[in-house]
């Protein structure tokens, strides 16, 4: 929903199938079952996201709003596969 556009635009230009930056490869989460299988993944997502170490600070930086929106919804996914 909201937070692919935001992986693309901050995280798709080191985290693609062509050059997977520390093996992450953002590209292949094109469904929620794709999301579900990485649960790992998706948790070291959320801590660089917390930690300001990603994106890169040489890279374009998302809004607090921006990056809100990308932690919620990795926050949100986490909690659901703990719950399942």
């Amino acid at each position: 929903a909201k937070a692919r556009p935001l992986l693309v635009k901050y995280c798709g230009e080191c985290h693609r199938t062509d050059l997977a930056e520390a093996d992450i490869d953002l590209t292949k989460f094109a469904s929620r079952a794709d999301v579900r299988k990485a649960t790992k993944v998706w948790q070291k997502v959320g801590e660089v996201l917390d930690g300001g170490q990603m994106p890169p600070k040489e890279s374009p930086q998302p809004s607090d709003a921006e990056r809100a929106v990308l932690r919620t919804w990795v926050r949100d996914h986490l909690k659901a596969e703990a719950r399942a």
